[in-house]
Order: structure tokens, then C-alpha cells, then sequence
């Protein structure tokens, strides 16, 4: 299963979109960026960079930007 971590927003719709409209199942993670929740050391272990929207497949890291995935 796919984990999106997202905040509300344009970029985050679009591979929220893709994964709906192909059925695959997906967990959505929410990340409140206005309280800097992307800063933590266990979120920057698994997106270094930082990104939102960020899609981790099963067991994986996190693309650097997975709205150019979409």
C-alpha cells in the first residue's frame, strides 16, 4: 500500500487523484507544514528534502517530488 503524506493544496491533489481514479489502495498522511510537522528527525529520515506532497511506496523512501509523478 502507498503512504501520500500531503497538506491541502494544489500539488497534493494531483497523486492523490491518480491513486484514487486507479484504484490502488493508499493511506493519507497529513503533514501541517504551518506547525513545521515536516521538520521532524523521523519524517526528514524519510524525505530528506523535505517535499510535500510525498509518496512512499510499500517499504520505501520517498520520491523527491511525486506531483511530477502525476
Amino acid at each position: 500500500m502507498y503512504k501520500l503524506y500531503w497538506w491541502p493544496g494544489p500539488a497534493a491533489m494531483a497523486p492523490h487523484g491518480v491513486l484514487a481514479e486507479a484504484g490502488q489502495p493508499y493511506e493519507l498522511v497529513p503533514v501541517d507544514i504551518g506547525r513545521n510537522h515536516n521538520r521532524p528527525p523521523d519524517y526528514l529520515a524519510l524525505n530528506p528534502h523535505r517535499y510535500l506532497p510525498a509518496l512512499v511506496p510499500r517499504g520505501g523512501r520517498a520520491p523527491l517530488r511525486s506531483a511530477a509523478r502525476a
